[in-house]
């Protein structure tokens, strides 16, 4: 005579299985017996479920949940073994660094769920054409690794490379909705060495196969080795400078007066940031902003010249009679509006510095509208709803879009040196500069001409109605002490000598 009670699983699989007891003779169980039944049911399930949750949590902790691949922990494991132990076969080991060619604007436009799809689809792709032994990765993100042992010959690794490349450029199915996806990728060969910095000179040789136009290969040298030794020095030399070590040199701040053109009175300054190196000299203004490859100690440096230029401002403000409405432009690079804090750092740095939003010009150059021009559209927005005035810089010098006077919220259109300079000889520069001019007064957007240089120039850009001019007929960038003392000196008036 038997009994079954199930194996109860508190999961989506109910029933993992049944206990059975059997007995010799012909009598029924007793109380007991049933009792003991229902325990041993009982601990098998237990039993069952530790060893499920296990198997899982130790899958989880190699694996990437979205795709299915290997992660970064299991990668770093496996690299480090790979690069103590090589696999017999071949003397080379390669590890290729991928990251997706303008992933963000993909996921803004498809959507996240899509975005998601699209990346399980590319981790497929890459496995498919990769060999059966090789280990491929997420590390998170749009950024992928694939992890080659045991190559006879380096060209091997670029053929896996370039098959990679192929297999993603073919047309991508996400429900209807057809789309095509490009790579870069680095290309790191090694036999023996440090696992960390195979995955530097990967990902250096990755952001040079994006510099040199997206969707390529480039494999890591002996000068990108320079280059990428030249840049962990800087790097700790501009963390050095982000956290006000003396070791690292001083940010300067220089403020360039902004003019009304008609009455030739001050209404703000520019900042330009630049920084004094102890060898290097002078880096030019705004270039050591953009050289911080560390995302954190650009937000630091970042907020280091927000935070100088608008107490010193401001200080102005309290203290020097007609400079209450003085305006400070501080520009924004593409990497702070891409970054999903920065509308949160602006606000806290006003609040800190007792600064009126009104009083703020987020200068942003045309050039940053087309790098994820969504999320740089949001950041935009929500620093205009804060109160924040836009000004839309290097306008006419490159990329020129009417729609982003529109699409981009812009206050203020700076018209580049290039069209001021000649104006006066070029019929068709001067063109360019009164049609920029009308139509942002259409749109009810200022004008600020830059590089204004003599008075002829001056004089025709009030004729053509342009509003606020800067540039060295006006005034050269002033340090901060003789900003203030040109303050002090004008009075209520403000109004900058030549």
């Amino acid at each position: 005579m038997s009994r079954s009670p199930p194996i109860r699983s508190s999961g989506s699989d109910p029933i993992l299985g049944v206990a059975m007891m059997f007995r010799t003779d012909e009598k029924d169980p007793t109380e007991a017996d049933e009792g003991l039944l229902e325990l041993a049911a009982n601990v098998a399930a237990i039993c069952v479920e530790r060893t499920r949750a296990a198997t899982q949590l130790e899958h989880l902790a190699l694996h990437d949940p979205l795709t299915g691949l290997a992660n970064r922990a299991q990668l770093i494991d496996r690299l480090g073994h790979a690069v103590l132990h090589p696999r017999t076969g071949g003397p080379y080991g390669a590890v290729l660094f991928l990251d997706v060619d303008r992933f963000k604007t993909l996921n803004d436009r498809l959507g996240h769920a899509a975005g998601d799809n699209l990346l399980r689809e590319i981790g497929a792709r890459i496995r498919s054409a990769t060999r059966p032994g090789d280990l491929v990765a997420r590390l998170g993100g749009d950024e992928f690794l694939v992890l080659c042992e045991g190559l006879n010959d380096p060209e091997n690794a670029v053929e896996i490379a370039g098959r990679v490349l192929d297999t993603l450029r073919q047309r991508v199915d996400l429900g209807g909705t057809q789309t095509s996806v490009t790579a870069s990728i680095g290309v790191a060969l090694f036999q023996g060495g440090d696992p960390m910095d195979v995955l530097r000179n990967a990902d250096a040789a990755m952001y040079r196969a994006k510099e040199l136009g997206r969707d390529r290969f480039e494999l890591f040298d002996e000068t990108l080795r320079i280059e990428e030794q030249a840049r962990r020095v800087l790097d700790e030399e501009l963390r050095a400078l982000a956290e006000g070590d003396v070791a690292g040199g001083t940010v300067v701040l220089a403020y360039d007066p902004i003019v009304q053109i008609t009455t030739r009175h001050l209404v703000g300054f520019d900042v330009r940031a630049s920084w004094e190196h102890p060898q290097r000299g002078i880096v030019l203004p705004g270039e050591f902003l953009a050289t911080a490859d560390d995302a954190a100690v650009a937000a630091l440096l970042a907020e280091r010249v927000w935070s100088d230029s608008l107490r010193r401002v401001q200080r102005w403000r309290a203290s020097l009679p007609g400079a209450d409405g003085l305006v400070v432009g501080i520009p924004l690079t593409v990497r702070e509006l891409t970054d999903v804090q920065v509308v949160d750092r602006v606000a806290s740095l006003l609040a800190e510095t007792e600064t009126a939003p009104e009083h703020v010009l987020v200068q942003v150059a045309e050039s940053a509208l087309i790098e994820d021009a969504a999320t740089v559209e949001m950041s935009l927005r929500a620093l205009r709803d804060a109160g924040v005035r836009i000004a839309l810089g290097e306008f006419g010098a490159a990329h020129s879009s009417l729609l982003h006077l529109e699409r981009f919220a812009i206050d203020v259109v700076r018209i580049d040196a290039a069209f001021i300079a000649g104006m006066l000889d070029r019929p068709g520069r001067l063109a360019i500069v009164r049609a920029v001019v009308d139509l942002a007064k259409e749109l009810g957007i200022s004008t600020i001409a830059e590089g204004v240089r003599t008075a002829a120039e001056s004089e025709r850009l009030g004729e053509l109605g342009c509003d606020l001019a800067q540039g060295p007929w006006y005034s050269r960038a002033l340090t901060g002490s003789e900003a203030e003392t040109l303050l002090a000196r004008s009075g209520p008036k403000l109004e900058v000598v030549t």
